[in-house]
């Protein structure tokens, strides 16, 4: 008896001592669960304001690539677009629409087939270049319209940098200038046409001015010669002698 009423207490001391482990147990998970749901909530609300960040830059994004197309259809440009290594991932509607080329033939530098054949090589090379050095792309060629005709463009292009300095993407526009081109080159057809009619004027007024200087050295010649016979002819006057006869060549026979 006595023998079962100490295994009783025994036991009893066992489990009272097993529901305080585990009520502590409880208190440390419950302090644990408070300190993860708000580590969590804490989390949450930083993801919540990365998210709305990345929304705001996103729709800020959206509305600049919209200012920009804007910008390029207002002004007739090209707008293009490459990856970081300089070929085109994506579809340049504008460019397609000016040389008839399907999106699979302007992807990757299929675009460079619309060139003039005997502008693709320097054009290749100033963009190889560029992609390399990083640095800002400018070249004038000439590009096949869908019809079949040639356009002169100026081609500006710059990279975009992520925050460590690594290209992201190339962005630009081509501008056609053949009616500039033309311009200039009637100007430069006027220029050399005006100098040309200012050689031949100078060249007229110089032999005017010959022709003039000659003229009056034979004036004075002949004045000269005049002066001297009406001397001798006074002198014969005063001796009394015979009038002299002066035969006076004012010029050539």
């Amino acid at each position: 008896m006595l023998m079962l009423q100490w295994m009783v207490k025994k036991r009893t001391r066992e489990l009272a001592e097993a529901n305080l482990l585990l009520r502590r147990s409880q208190e440390l998970l419950e302090e644990r669960v408070v300190e993860r749901t708000a580590e969590l909530a804490t989390a949450n609300r930083g993801l919540q304001t990365e998210n709305n960040e990345r929304k705001r830059t996103e729709e800020a994004l959206r509305k600049s690539e919209e200012r920009y197309r804007s910008y390029i259809e207002l002004t007739e440009q090209l707008g293009w677009r490459t990856n970081a290594q300089g070929e085109v991932v994506d579809d340049i509607p504008s460019w397609r629409e000016f040389t008839g080329q399907s999106i699979e033939q302007v992807k990757g530098r299929g675009w460079s087939e619309a060139l003039h054949p005997d502008d693709f090589e320097h054009t290749y090379r100033v963009w190889r270049n560029s992609v390399a050095a990083k640095n800002r792309y400018e070249v004038e060629y000439r590009v096949r319209r869908y019809d079949g005709v040639y356009r002169d463009f100026l081609a500006r292009g710059v990279p975009v940098f992520n925050d460590d300095g690594e290209v992201l993407e190339w962005v630009g526009t081509c501008i056609d200038i053949t009616e500039r081109k033309r311009m200039e080159e009637e100007l430069l057809r006027s220029r050399d046409e005006l100098e040309r009619r200012v050689q031949e004027r100078t060249s007229e007024l110089a032999r005017a001015n010959q022709e003039l200087q000659e003229e009056i050295s034979r004036r004075e010649k002949a004045e000269e010669q005049l002066l001297q016979a009406q001397k001798l002819e006074s002198m014969g006057t005063l001796t009394g002698g015979s009038p002299m006869i002066l035969i006076i060549f004012s010029g050539p026979l």
